[in-house]
């Protein structure tokens, strides 16, 4: 059995612990929580344990917070009691001493002395040492300068393009729905025709579908029968940076509406204008 002890205000952070196991030549990966029955065998009542009176066959693991404080307060090994005043190395022994406790924010950094800070973070990816695991099962090997053969040490490198996502959605969004940075948009322009049973408009708005391809621009074309209304809140759920309208009415304005998936108000930019206009906003965002 192994039995892990922090002070009382600190948690234990099982990856130090399993590190810590694992230099004494115990593989955590082997071990399990302690049944009830094996508790019991072993004379501990769980929740009121503690390294009070643990014979040899308890692996004690402690965190060197427990040198830093004297007369604490240990569970008594029976239910609802506890001891006071207790003291190493008076009362317990201990085996290991490890670094076990997680950090916590304002927590002396062991390096530089220095106060740690806990700030909020993403995790999109991830560095594995794999080592010779794989390449001595396929007998992947290479010739050292004595022409000797070793197996190949393995590494994994990946960034998660799902996490990506996930972790950009989290950081860029607002109460309508996502809003995708330039950089990494599926695509730069949401083009929404609207009134597209004239021919006149369909036409404009095909023919600027056409234009903003031909200028590698990645577009979007919603021509759906639907209402503004549905179309507005699709284009803003899916969140594309631009937001491009044709229909009667900015037609009639005097060109295209455009307006950043950022912004509340757009503005009527004339045909003639558009694509070199989104062009510019792209390179500009993007750079």
């Amino acid at each position: 059995m192994v039995l892990a002890v922090v002070r009382g205000d600190l948690e234990i952070n099982e990856v130090k612990l399993s590190n810590a196991l694992y230099h004494e030549g115990i593989n955590a990966a082997d071990l399990h929580l302690a049944t009830p029955e094996e508790l019991a065998h072993a004379g501990i009542v769980a929740g009121y344990t503690s390294p009070l009176h643990k014979d040899e066959q308890v692996l004690i693991v402690a965190d060197p917070s427990l040198k830093l404080g004297n007369n604490l307060v240990a569970g008594a090994n029976r239910v609802d009691y506890h001891v006071k005043n207790v003291n190493y190395p008076r009362d317990f022994r201990v085996d290991i001493w490890e670094d076990v406790a997680s950090a916590y924010d304002g927590s002396t950094c062991v390096r530089c002395g220095g106060t740690l800070h806990a700030v909020r973070g993403s995790e999109v990816g991830h560095i594995f040492k794999l080592g010779a695991k794989y390449s001595e099962l396929f007998d992947a090997t290479y010739l050292d300068a004595e022409g000797e053969a070793h197996p190949i040490l393995m590494g994994c490198y990946g960034i998660g393009v799902g996490r990506i996502m996930a972790t950009v959605v989290e950081q860029s969004h607002d109460e309508k729905g996502i809003i995708w940075p330039f950089s990494i948009a599926p695509y730069h322009v949401a083009l929404i025709g609207l009134d597209l049973e004239k021919e006149e408009i369909r036409q404009v708005a095909e023919q600027l579908y056409s234009d903003l391809n031909a200028a590698a621009i990645e577009v979007l074309y919603d021509d759906r029968a639907e209402t503004a209304g549905v179309k507005f809140n699709d284009a803003d759920l899916i969140g594309l940076p631009i937001r491009a309208v044709v229909s009667k009415r900015s037609l009639k304005n005097g060109g295209i509406e455009l307006k950043l998936r950022s912004q509340k108000e757009g503005r009527i930019v004339p045909l003639a204008h558009v694509v070199q206009v989104i062009l510019n906003e792209i390179k500009q965002k993007v750079t």
